[in-house]
């Protein structure tokens, strides 16, 4: 079953006519008609009525079967002003406009006039079919649009909804309780004082049933996301009659069902996904048994959130059982229909070794070959075979029918890893039914490569004709790229740990941390308990427990001021780093095989024939009212703004890169004022050019050195373009941008890697880097994140001398502090007295943001350390970025994983900036945050030109924030939009999504025009409208100004 999305109908693609035609129409009707949802009209149009003249009582709308009435007015579902102005020309129009124009009701603010029309009027209700209620409480009063308080929407207001929209057919709702309250009882609490909606779905399953209730029987998909709720408390949705889909998101069951009311095999649901469940065994298998028929099944079993210092009343504080052979006998029912099974199970192996010391046995699923109908299977290794057997074939486990077949190889099943070639290669036995018959493996950082050989399995499999998807920490590489990393190294690792000793053992350091305290427990008894003293004051069982809180507290220590959500070695190990990874490329895996990475579908500008942008001098399509409409009719190309217009769009096809899968973008302006982007895609980077109107204008690309990659870093120092890759083997290509100066638009040039670069520094210890970053100031260059992390430089910063761009050498390396992701080197000029005119470098180092001094860049460890800092919500320290260019006391900076975890201040899924104070380098501060954007998205990249940041968001395109004045209110509550454009509008009607999509990169160029990197669709330009930032500038990038402030 491919991951599942919040549901929501696919929009429809078509043009209307323009406002003018339905304006001439709107008054051929001699009619005025007021009515009953005044909110929403009032909002749309500014008047209750509309005056009509007297010339044709037969208007050619008027005309039409009511029918074809309804299959026009289908076309304008995104496009309510025209939808409102149907309602106010007759009767049967009103009838036909109000079915389409409240079918679905989102969470956004311009929903919540709907809403409220809806909520007020039972047979506005009646035509609702798709309804999202987003009620995060972190974020209830914060309102993103300067709406009236008779406008906003509440839960009550979605209460009235859903106990009267009779006909709903998909439900996605989310309630996430206050951060404020600790107590678990408390947050329970609150959450069933405002879950009406459980109340009515109890309500519709009760017998008898009361009045008008609704008893939702054409409801089909439910979203429930929740961190409040256990499985036991909404069985009820179980009962639906109608449900068929069930998705669950952060919903509990860590003991047995107390009373479990679903009967065995009643339930109508056939796909349930169970995602972030801390669930035990029992509970799910009951769950299982209790449907009639189950199609679909993914289960990903995680006990992130175990809470072993919570209270009594905390279920989060006991810890689930797992269990695959409990699992595969509770499937072992639904042999003769199942079709998709996913299920993995997520655990700190070093808080495993504490809860099961002696190692615990989850046995193994046991056969699947009488499943009839199995197609896709997705399932860990160690949960097929049997550490006890010999038995290596995966053949004698599953059918000879399998369409899809999906696992990973860690490092920490040792006993199995020896039999994992004969084990993958029997799959050339089971994966044979399709034309695209497909094999996909994860191998973890970690891996002896050399000794198991995988590559003869995978080469068995393509002489098959199966089609291989081999990822390598998630990112893809070929069989001959695997097959480099099985070669002998030529790299001594003297003492270096390996990548499985650093997950299997915490960091040394921290049994010398001092300031951790448990509560009612003193340490002379936790010390008895350590020494195994049988005169402790506790009981056995207590004795245990504590053991057990003592070891988590001691793994959980922070080296910085405070602690990130995951353990350290959690991040050491690259175990986060890896999930992250995961989470993308499942996304975008799920994306591809449903065709949306596809972006020859969405056309270039240049190859329409007409365009609603206008013509002349004024090649744009201009914001207004919040929307930038590219095609009247058409949602997915009516994007949201504010004070940002749209100017080009070329697809990645249309720039050499069919394949697609946008990532990072650059700038270069020559000496002769061109401007010229850099976009990232899977198989190389496009070069174009922006052109004084916004246009842009392909030129010709730079293949990737080896592989494609879904992972591309590129910036640019004086006239070269630096570009790094994830890509094992691609190492960093130096190319001398002077060379598209000669280049006609007419004839794009592909350039060779191996003869057209101006250099290449192959250093790195398999080809591979995270990033690669710019020190504009000093000249030089660095390689962050250049995996595997047990190799010497442990992928920290490395530093790479451009002073002969045809020879690039590297002095050394910073490998104290681990692995860095991103990073940013100045010559400092800040409050801190000590350190001015050092170099200093800024590392977003996964769980902390660390100051390295690294004016000294000679051998290994290089430079000095100075401070490292954990943040509130800190999850993945990503990247960031001075607040001013000259002048270096506080720092913006964003997390990639926080609205994934639901942690901190983003609990919500609203990405969060966070503000840092470096007035002291050596005791960095966190001081306040602010939203990056008014919805649900994931915050990516940010950059700060003049007070502007400027901040691509996955799913919520590019945002400009005025920062000016973080330095006299550094809480960020004086932070201001400056202006918007989302480039995503496929999640508008549900108010977000927290996923990989839509823009990852942008470029700011002194034209004022912005570049913007898409993952599925390709390169937009975009510029502020008016106001700061509108007219030319300094650009992205450069040295800083100089002395003084």
């Amino acid at each position: 079953m491919a991951p599942p999305v919040v549901p929501w109908p696919q929009k429809r693609k078509a043009s209307t006519s323009n406002d003018s035609t339905s304006n001439k129409r709107t008054r051929s009707v001699s009619i005025s008609v007021k009515v009953s949802h005044e909110s929403v009209l009032e909002g749309l149009l500014g008047s209750r009525e509309v005056p009509v003249g007297t010339k044709n009582s037969q208007a050619c709308l008027g005309g039409m079967p009511e029918e074809l009435l309804l299959h026009i007015a289908g076309y304008l579902d995104m496009s309510p002003g025209t939808l409102a102005k149907l309602c106010l020309t007759n009767h049967r129009c009103k009838r036909v406009a109000e079915e389409v124009l409240y079918k679905n009701i989102g969470s956004r603010s311009h929903d919540w006039a709907k809403a409220q029309s809806v909520a007020s009027n039972t047979t506005l209700a009646s035509h609702v079919r798709h309804l999202c209620s987003v009620f995060d409480w972190n974020d209830k009063i914060l309102v993103p649009w300067d709406v009236k308080d008779e406008v906003l929407a509440t839960s009550d207001t979605y209460d009235k909804i859903i106990a009267n929209a009779h006909k709903i057919q998909t439900f996605a709702l989310e309630e996430i309780a206050p951060q404020r309250l600790r107590s678990w009882t408390n947050k329970y609490d609150f959450l069933a004082g405002e879950m009406s909606w459980l109340d009515l779905f109890n309500l519709a399953v009760a017998q008898p049933i009361e009045g008008q209730t609704n008893r939702f029987t054409h409801l089909n998909k439910l979203t429930i996301v929740t961190d409040g709720l256990s499985l036991e408390k909404i069985s009820c949705v179980f009962r639906l009659p109608s449900l068929n889909s069930l998705f669950l998101q952060g919903v509990h069951q860590t003991t047995p069902f107390k009373d479990w009311p679903i009967p065995t095999s009643s339930s109508p649901v056939r796909e349930i996904a169970l995602r972030n469940a801390m669930m035990d065994i029992s509970a799910v298998v009951q769950m299982i048994s209790s449907v009639k028929s189950l199609r679909n099944f993914m289960y990903e079993h995680n006990t992130m959130a175990w809470e072993p210092f919570g209270d009594d009343d905390n279920p989060m504080s006991v810890w689930p059982e797992h269990s695959w052979k409990l699992l595969g006998d509770a499937l072992r029912k639904h042999q003769d229909t199942l079709v998709e099974l996913y299920a993995f199970s997520y655990s700190d192996k070093a808080i495993l070794d504490i809860v099961y010391p002696d190692g615990r046995d989850l046995e193994t699923l046991g056969s699947f070959r009488d499943f009839s109908k199995l197609q896709h299977c997705g399932i860990p290794i160690e949960a097929v075979l049997d550490a006890a057997t010999a038995e290596d074939d995966l053949s004698v486990y599953f059918p000879s029918h399998l369409k899809r077949w999906y696992t990973h190889i860690t490092p920490g099943t040792p006993k199995l890893l020896e039999r994992c070639v004969p084990a993958l290669a029997s799959l050339r036995d089971i994966v044979c039914l399709g034309q695209e018959k497909t094999v996909r493996v994860v191998l973890l950082n970690g891996l002896p490569f050399q000794a198991l050989g995988l590559s003869r399995a995978f080469a068995e499999l393509e002489e098959a004709g199966i089609k291989l998807e081999i990822r390598y920490d998630y990112d893809m590489i070929t069989l001959e790229e695997l097959k480099r990393l099985e070669a002998p190294s030529e790299e001594v690792e003297s003492d270096e740990e390996s990548d499985e000793e650093l997950i299997d053992q915490p960091e040394a350091e921290i049994d010398e941390e001092e300031g951790y305290e448990l509560s009612d427990v003193t340490e002379q008894e936790i010390a008895d308990v350590l020494d195994g003293n049988s005169q402790a004051s506790f009981t056995t069982q207590d004795a245990v427990n504590a053991k057990m809180k003592f070891s988590l507290a001691v793994l959980a220590l922070p080296i910085a001021v405070q602690a990130a959500q995951f353990s350290k070695s959690e991040y050491a190990s690259g175990a986060i780093h890896q999930k992250l990874m995961k989470l993308k490329a499942d996304q975008w895996d799920h994306d591809a095989a449903e065709g949306k990475q596809d972006s020859r579908q969405w056309k270039s500008w240049k190859s329409w024939k007409k365009g609603s942008w206008g013509s002349g001098k004024d090649k744009r399509i201009k914001c207004k009212d919040g929307l930038a409409v590219v095609e009247q009719g058409n949602a997915n190309q009516t994007f949201r703004c504010d004070n940002m217009d749209l100017y080009d769009f070329v697809n990645h096809a249309d720039m050499g890169g069919p394949e697609g899968q946008g990532s990072s973008s650059w700038g270069w302006t020559a000496r002769n004022g061109r401007e010229f982007g850099i976009v990232g895609q899977f198989s190389g980077a496009a070069f174009v050019e922006i052109l004084k109107d916004g246009q842009i204008q392909y030129m010709g690309r730079l293949p990737a050195q080896s592989v494609g990659s879904r992972w591309r870093e590129i910036r640019v120092l004086n006239d070269y373009v630096i570009i790094g890759s994830e890509a094992v083997g691609h190492n960093v290509q130096i190319f001398d941008m002077k060379k598209l100066l000669d280049v006609s638009p007419d004839s794009p040039k592909t350039f060779d890697p191996k003869t057209d670069l101006v250099g290449l520094w192959d250093e790195l210890p398999i080809g591979r880097t995270h990033n690669v970053v710019v020190d504009w100031d000093n000249e030089y260059i660095l390689a962050v994140g250049a995996q595997p992390r047990n190799q010497t430089c442990k992928a920290g910063l490395q530093y790479i001398d451009l002073a002969n761009p045809g020879k690039p050498t590297s002095p050394g390396c910073a490998s104290q502090d681990g692995y860095v992701h991103d990073a940013q080197c100045v010559t400092y000029n800040g409050p801190d007295r000590k350190f001015r005119g050092r170099n200093i470098c800024i590392g977003y180092n996964e769980d902390t943001v660390t100051v390295y001094d690294s004016t000294m860049k000679n051998g290994n460890p290089a430079s000095e350390v100075i401070s490292t800092l954990s943040y509130p919500g800190a999850t993945y320290c990503h990247q960031g970025w001075w607040t001013e260019r000259n002048w270096h006391q506080y720092v913006l900076l964003n997390d990639e994983l926080d609205e994934q975890e639901a942690v901190g201040p983003a609990a919500s899924g609203r990405p969060v900036t966070h503000i840092i104070d470096f007035t002291d380098l050596r005791n960095p501060k966190a001081t306040g945050t602010f939203y990056a954007t008014d919805s649900k998205g994931i915050d990516h990249n940010l950059y700060i030109v003049d007070g502007l940041a400027y901040q691509s968001n996955y799913g919520a395109g590019i945002w400009v924030h005025d920062v000016r004045s973080i330095s006299k209110d550094p809480t960020g509550k004086s932070v201001k939009t400056e202006g918007f454009f989302d480039i995503y509008p496929e999640d508008d009607s549900v108010g977000g999504i927290v996923q990989f999509v839509g823009t990852w990169s942008h470029f700011l160029f002194p034209s004022g025009y912005i570049l913007v990197n898409t993952i599925e669709r390709g390169a937009f330009t975009v510029k502020l409208a008016s106001g700061r930032g509108a007219k030319r500038g300094p650009g992205f990038g450069g040295k800083s100004k100089g002395k003084g402030r």
